[in-house]
């Protein structure tokens, strides 16, 4: 209380001392620390200090007065009780506040200070003050509490910690010398004769018969023992190098003569770098008399049981068998021992008793009662005797066994006072046993318990006799006991043994161990004997331990790495989930029913085996190592793996630890192979790809890059500035200023060229990247080679627009040859007239060549287009070539020289020998043209496969092509001029020299033979076409031309139906017809002749039908008329039918087909031949 007081006092002079330096608001109006001080007068000093401090500090604020003062007292007194409610809320222990606590603890306190402000000052003065002062208040005197705070709390604990330390040593001191065993302390010294006693407590003396001064004095007591059970010198110097508990037995001889028997255990310990060690030693004296005395007992009971006069049997409960006999019993029935283990209780009593017997024998069984008077018993000679039989069920080798003892009736007192005598024996061993003992009857009271039973309780004996036990033991005991004795109670089978906690007098729990048994007195009452032991001590070290071993264990079972312990030769004896989940097992013994082998892949098994045969060499192999394992499931893990060796249960062992790298490896695999695939790209991407300095020097490129511009290296390539590979630097410049402006280009497309000038069409991607001052520093791009693509697109729109053509052609074709068919049947006619006049024959003659001409010409313009009807055969094109070469060396002017180059086994092609023949004639003419003044004439085959054909054509379809070339050394041609070569009615020459169709029809037939053309030529250099040919295919076959011979024209009387739209051509016929005895009906429409011919179809013999009709085309006409008759003779005239259209025809029921322009000698051949055909 004084402490406290002065600490009040301390506490309230601070206050006072910080009162007099404040900060002045105002008249009357201070501010200082003294809510810090008070606060913590409450929270650290308490309830008086708190008392007294503020009634100082209020004191004085109340001597100082002033406007403030109301409000002053209430901030004195509001701090001290805010101190002592945080104290009350953390049980008197202040120190356990955190900085943060103690931060809030500051805000609280302060907080509460300003309110008071506002609610005691007068308005509106206490609103202007607390807008003045309330931030700087909230953010310097929290801190400043969490200092002194931080500062008395820091003193707080060390006072407690003193205080515990020093309460720690006297109760260590008390127990030192009040325990009840001997304890002592000794200098070790290798020899045990020459170890000095230290230190002892009372106990220690007293066992030893000597004060404690005088044992200290002497410094030994060892020559005062004699050895029972001690461990030799060896083993004890042994127990101490290793620090191990050693223990054993002696004799003690007194100074007075008398002689104890002490157990004692020694505790090695080190200090200060000497070897001392504490003996715990406790008299056994009486424990081993009694030892000594039951031993010596357990003798008699032997000889008792062997020649004592009462006969002793021993009865299986169930089978009633008797199992042991003493000779005394042997001798009261007249049995010998082997013949009477023979026998059964029933044997041994008359049979008209036997009922009483056996009922007596279950009773003494069930433990219904424990003797039973005047039992008759049947000897061998069959006489009886009666006797008196107590007896006891116990189990022995597993079997209820009933023991029972008989007794004559005169020797009845004799038994009775062995009995009694063996009763004290019994009472004096329980009233020392080291066990507690009670007996508690069936109303709970305790009837009886040892010395032992009341030290545990710390209650005298008479405290307990009569009381319930249950008030013995906590709460949670009781349940738990109460149930098992009611149980027992009732015969029901219950554990023996098991363990509560009892409550001692002084309110402490003890943990205990009981075992008990239920029986019944004389008078049948049931009664629980029980043994207990307290077990506390033990309990608290095996939950320490346990508590050890269990967050040893959680720590590695919640391990994220996988642990394993392993037997130097390799056995798993422990391993944690984590390592189990790797492996896909849920116990250990499926991991370890996996063999070694089958958890390795391969090659990481054959690395296993190594490292196994440097330890079995004993050498020691990597502690820190990678292997490949198969999961249950067959998957494969990459595992990292640390291995040392420990002691585990104190045995060598070695603790294998494994972190799962797997996804550490995919990953890394998965980067190398896009540092593979990068580089791979990089090197073998079409696109070209570079980097040049902002000057447009190439500072590196990829192979892509190379190839398309030609370059034989990389370092070729490097340092080569940009513009070299434009076709002018205008391009280079146009390009950079667009860069400079757009900054990236996108999809541009460029004329560049190679290092050997030849053109290349590209499209790029360009990526600037400039300075900060906006300079060009570096240009990136991407560029891809789009020659090969544009040359397919010119071919393309070629194609497209000679189909164009073609169809253009075929339609004026038609037209044009019914003109032609008219001109050429009139002049025909005329010729035929004998028209004998020079001028009309000369007139006519030149009517005839012009119709033969524009029929000629049509026939070029339908091959152009590829509607003219070709006959495809075998031909060796080099005797085409031979052919052209002997008329043109024929032809020709003298000063143009013809070579020829024929190769060897040139292969045959499947083709039109004409059209071929054609193609090479246009082109010699316009070689020849192209020399006026004499030159080179070169024509030339070869075999080309078809991958040199497939860099520069689609649509490649054989394995290997026929060549020709004709070259000249003519004028040669621009680009412009070259590009329009092969278009229909393009032309260079001179009006009247050309139509333009020349080079056009050489197309078309190469088309139509599914070639190829091309041509190089240059302005002043000449002119060289290469033309391509499939080569024949073995299972091609060629055909032959029909030689058909004109029979002499004769006319007929049949009626002959004539189709055709154009008027004059339709009369025409019908009057050559005519003029030859026929009769004719006609029809200017498809519709038109079917329905004359549905109309007349009996009277007409034949039909000469156009095929391109109004209305309704030919070969529908066709298909209606042969419904109405299918023997209808056709024929079918038309300029051009397509061979597949002509094919379609003939299955129909075509007879027979006319070209247009036709001669009336062609109409009336064709007619009498098909009439005729029958």
């Amino acid at each position: 209380f004084w402490i406290r007081a002065i600490n009040g006092l301390l506490f309230g002079t601070i206050a006072i001392a910080c009162m007099n330096i404040p900060f002045h608001y105002d008249t009357g109006i201070i501010y200082d620390a003294r809510s810090i001080i008070l606060s913590m007068a409450g929270l650290f000093g308490g309830g008086v200090c708190a008392l007294i401090s503020t009634l100082v500090a209020g004191l004085y604020r109340a001597y100082l007065g002033g406007a403030g003062v109301w409000a002053g007292l209430a901030t004195i007194v509001s701090s001290s009780a805010i101190g002592l409610a945080y104290r009350r809320i953390y049980k008197n222990h202040p120190e356990r506040l955190s900085t943060a606590m103690l931060y809030g603890f500051g805000i609280v306190v302060h907080l509460i200070m300003l309110i008071c402000q506002l609610l005691i000052l007068p308005s509106p003065r206490g609103l202007t003050v607390i807008r003045d002062i309330w931030l700087p208040v909230l953010l310097i005197f929290p801190v400043a509490s969490v200092l002194v705070g931080v500062l008395l709390g820091t003193e707080e604990r060390r006072n407690r910690i003193e205080n515990e330390l020093r309460e720690s040593e006297e109760k260590l001191r008390l127990i030192f010398e009040n325990i009840a065993d001997g304890i002592s302390i000794y200098i070790e010294n290798d020899d045990p004769q020459k170890r000095k006693l230290v230190d002892c407590n009372e106990q220690y003396a007293r066992m030893a018969g000597r004060s404690k001064e005088e044992l200290l004095k002497l410094g030994y007591s060892h020559n005062l023992q004699i050895s029972i059970e001690c461990p030799s010198n060896k083993d004890r110097k042994e127990a101490l190098e290793k620090g191990e508990v050693f223990g054993g037995m002696f004799s003690w001889i007194r100074p007075d003569g008398k002689e104890n028997i002490i157990e004692y255990v020694g505790v090695p310990v080190v200090w200060r770098k000497k070897q001392y060690s504490i003996g715990i030693d406790r008299d056994v004296t009486r424990q081993k008399k009694i030892e000594y005395a039951l031993r010596e007992s357990e003798l008699r009971y032997r000889v008792l049981f062997e020649s004592a006069s009462e006969g002793i049997l021993v009865a299986d409960v169930e089978t009633k068998k008797i199992n042991y006999a003493n000779p005394a019993i042997c001798r009261m029935l007249g049995y010998t021992e082997n013949e009477i283990t023979q026998l059964t209780v029933r044997d041994i009593h008359p049979k008209e008793n036997l009922d009483l017997v056996l009922k007596e024998f279950e009773a003494l069984a069930k433990e219904e009662k424990e003797f039973s008077s005047n039992i008759p018993c049947l000897r061998k000679d069959g006489s009886v005797f009666y006797a008196d039989v107590s007896a006891k069920a116990v189990t022995i080798s597993g079997r209820l066994m009933n023991v029972g003892m008989f007794l004559d009736v005169t020797e009845r007192k004799l038994a009775e006072e062995k009995l009694k005598e063996s009763e004290e024996r019994y009472r004096a061993v329980v009233e020392h046993s080291h066990e507690g003992i009670l007996i508690v009857g069936s109303d709970y009271n305790f009837e009886y318990v040892n010395d032992t039973m009341c030290q545990m309780l710390g209650y005298e004996r008479d405290e307990i006799i009569g009381k319930d036990f249950r008030n013995f033991l906590d709460e949670e005991s009781k349940i738990l006991v109460t149930d098992r004795y009611i149980r027992r109670q009732r015969g029901e089978d219950v554990p023996p043994r098991y363990e509560f906690n009892i409550v001692r007098k002084d309110g402490t729990k003890r943990r205990v161990e009981i075992s008990s048994t239920v029986v019944r007195d004389s008078h049948g009452r049931v009664k629980t004997i029980a043994q207990i032991l307290d077990i506390t001590e033990r309990k608290q070290a095996e939950e320490a331990l346990r508590q050890a071993e269990e967050n040893f264990r959680h720590s590695l079972d919640e391990s994220p790495l996988g642990v394993r312990i392993a037997t130097p030769e390799g056995e798993t004896i422990y391993a944690n989930k984590a390592l189990l989940d790797i492996y896909g097992y849920k116990t250990l013994e499926e991991f370890n029913s996996m063999p070694v082998w089958q958890r390795y892949t391969p090659e990481s098994y054959e690395e296993f085996k190594k490292r196994r045969e440097l330890r079995d060499r004993g050498q020691f192999g990597p502690t820190e190592y990678e292997i490949s394992i198969y999961d249950r499931r067959g998957n494969v893990h990459n595992l990292q793996v640390f291995r040392k060796e420990i002691l585990w249960n104190k045995q060598r062992r070695f603790q294998v630890i494994y972190r799962d790298i797997t996804e550490n490896k995919k990953a890394e695999e998965a980067l190398r192979r896009s540092r593979e695939q990068y580089e791979r790209f990089f090197n073998e991407d079409l696109t070209g790809a570079f980097i040049a300095d902002g000057d447009g020097t190439i500072a590196t490129c990829n192979p892509a890059f190379i190839r398309i511009f030609g370059f034989d290296s990389i370092e070729e390539a490097l340092h080569t500035n940009l513009a070299k590979l434009f076709l002018t630097i205008e391009q280079y410049y146009e390009l950079i200023s667009r860069l400079q402006a757009e900054r990236k280009l996108e999809y541009i497309e460029l004329e560049m060229r190679k290092l050997d000038g030849t053109k290349l069409n590209i499209v790029a991607n360009i990526i600037g990247r400039f300075t900060k001052h906006d300079e060009l520093r570096e240009i990136q791009g991407y560029i891809f080679d789009d020659t090969k693509r544009r040359q397919l697109e010119d071919q393309l729109r070629e194609a497209q627009k000679f189909e164009s053509l073609g169809t253009l052609a075929s339609g004026i074709a038609h037209d044009f040859n019914n003109i032609l068919s008219i001109v050429l049947a009139h002049a025909s006619i005329l010729e035929e007239n004998h028209i004998s006049n020079g001028k009309y024959s000369k007139s006519i003659e030149a009517i005839i060549n012009a119709a033969n001409r524009g029929a000629s010409l049509v026939k070029q313009m339908l091959t152009f287009a590829r509607k003219a009807e070709t006959v495809f055969v075998q031909v060796n094109v080099n005797d085409i070539v031979k052919e052209v070469a002997q008329m043109i060396q024929e032809t020709f002017p003298k000063t143009i020289e013809v070579k020829i180059t024929l190769a060897e086994d040139l292969p045959l092609i499947n083709g039109d020998p004409t059209q071929i023949h054609q193609v090479m004639l246009n082109l010699c003419v316009n070689a020849r043209d192209a020399m006026p003044n004499g030159g080179t004439l070169m024509l030339k085959t070869e075999k080309i496969s078809a991958s040199t054909l497939n860099t520069k054509y689609q649509n490649v379809i054989a394995e290997e092509y026929v060549s020709i070339v004709i070259s000249d050394t003519g004028v040669g041609m621009d680009e412009n001029t070259r590009s329009r070569i092969f278009e229909p009615f393009f032309t260079t020459k001179a009006p009247g020299q050309g139509t333009g169709l020349g080079l056009a029809v050489v197309h078309g037939i190469v088309n139509s033979h599914n070639g190829f053309i091309d041509v190089e030529t240059e302005l002043g250099s000449g002119t060289s076409f290469y033309i391509y040919f499939p080569s024949l295919q073995k299972t091609m076959l060629g055909y032959e031309t029909l030689k058909i011979t004109i029979p002499e024209i004769k006319g007929g009387s049949e009626t002959i139906l004539v189709v055709e739209d154009e008027e004059y051509l339709r009369t025409l016929l019908q009057t050559i017809l005519e003029s030859k005895g026929y009769n004719v009906l006609t029809a200017r429409d498809g519709k038109e002749a079917i329905q004359m011919y549905e109309k007349n179809w009996q009277e007409i013999d034949i039909v000469l039908s156009d095929l391109g009709l109004p209305k309704t085309n030919g070969e529908v006409v066709l298909r209606e008329i042969r419904k109405v008759n299918p023997r209808v003779k056709v024929v079918l005239a038309s300029g051009f039918i397509e061979p597949r259209v002509r094919t379609s025809l003939m299955k129909i029921g075509v007879d027979g087909f006319i070209s247009k322009p036709y001669t009336p000698k062609e109409v009336l051949l064709k007619v009498r031949e098909i009439l005729d055909a029958d």
